[in-house]
């Protein structure tokens, strides 16, 4: 069965209106660096829970608006619990920048989908600076190999 997104993607790949306000550009995906994926803040590896593919890691967490994590809902009234990281070289960017209700007042988003199986994973934010949020429920977080629970 495939499963259509809140944001117009069917199983992770554009398809339609997409974003969390509306329609986007098409056309593929900017694909990551796996060397980018070398240590994106060091700590536990963040994966996409669809594929296990690395999207970034615990150090690359960072504060947004006075907190990591955020809860949102979009037009169609779907909500998301974004966690919010400075770095996520695991990820494609689709879709040309909107401010388009935007969650974040003076950003610009672009979706993010996982690098590894295409799923959708939250959104790039560019304006003072640039940072990822990320829907938290499609991620897991890993130890490294060797690291004691």
């Amino acid at each position: 069965m495939r499963r259509q997104s809140p944001l117009g993607l069917k199983d992770g790949v554009p398809g339609g209106p997409a974003g969390p306000g509306g329609p986007q550009g098409e056309g593929s995906p900017e694909r990551g660096t796996d060397a980018a994926l070398a240590d994106p803040g060091g700590g536990a590896r963040i994966v996409c829970r669809a594929c296990r593919h690395r999207v970034t890691s615990a150090g690359a967490r960072r504060e947004v608006n006075g907190a990591h994590r955020h809860v949102f809902f979009n037009p169609g009234g779907f909500v998301f619990d974004l966690a919010c990281f400075a770095a996520a070289p695991g990820v494609s960017l689709t879709g040309n920048p909107s401010t388009e209700f935007t969650w974040f007042p003076g950003y610009a988003w672009r979706i993010a989908l996982c690098g590894g199986c295409y799923e959708h994973l939250g959104w790039r934010y560019q304006g003072e600076g640039t940072f990822f949020g990320l829907i938290w429920d499609r991620l897991d977080e890993e130890s490294e190999p060797g690291d004691r629970a």
